[in-house]
């Protein structure tokens, strides 16, 4: 799977990359980058020679600025909040139930959902310029993705 905005690739031993391919907004998602990565976490869940997983940030700057704020701006209301909440809570869900090594690759930015991202991942290797913030409370926001529910994300359903 590969779009403008996210890049899913595997290597012939089975590890697969996730990429987020917006370095010029900080790697922040947008509404198509949201499905994008949805989709592919769900498509590794029916490799077979799956050894690993590795998400990271395309370019030097950012792994995940999290939410892309100009593209949530032109999704105002309650019901389209509780579409990318759901989306994106499922598909970090799957991503921690992925029955193989999940390594956030941190380059530069993560914040809000970035974080959650990385907090749903089993492993995090970090750079010296990596910073880290649920930077949803500026916003007077909650983190949606899973960062407010315990230290890990949904961790009281993990199956490991």
């Amino acid at each position: 799977m590969t779009t403008d905005k996210l890049l899913l690739t595997m290597d012939k031993d089975g590890i697969a990359t996730i990429t987020f391919n917006r370095p010029e907004r900080r790697n922040a998602l947008d509404t198509e980058a949201m499905v994008a990565f949805a989709e592919a976490v769900v498509a590794l869940t029916t490799v077979e020679r799956l050894r690993a997983v590795i998400v990271t940030g395309a370019g030097t700057t950012a792994f995940c600025s999290g939410a892309d704020l100009h593209d949530m701006s032109q999704r105002p209301t309650e019901g389209d909040a509780a579409e990318m909440v759901t989306r994106m809570g499922m598909a970090l869900l799957a991503l921690e139930r992925l029955p193989v090594p999940v390594i956030a690759a941190i380059n530069g930015y993560a914040l809000g959902g970035g974080s959650e991202i990385a907090l749903a991942c089993d492993l995090r290797i970090v750079d010296e310029a990596a910073q880290f913030g649920l930077v949803h409370l500026r916003r007077g926001l909650i983190p949606g993705w899973g960062g407010g529910n315990g230290c890990c994300g949904w961790s009281a359903t993990r199956r490991r």
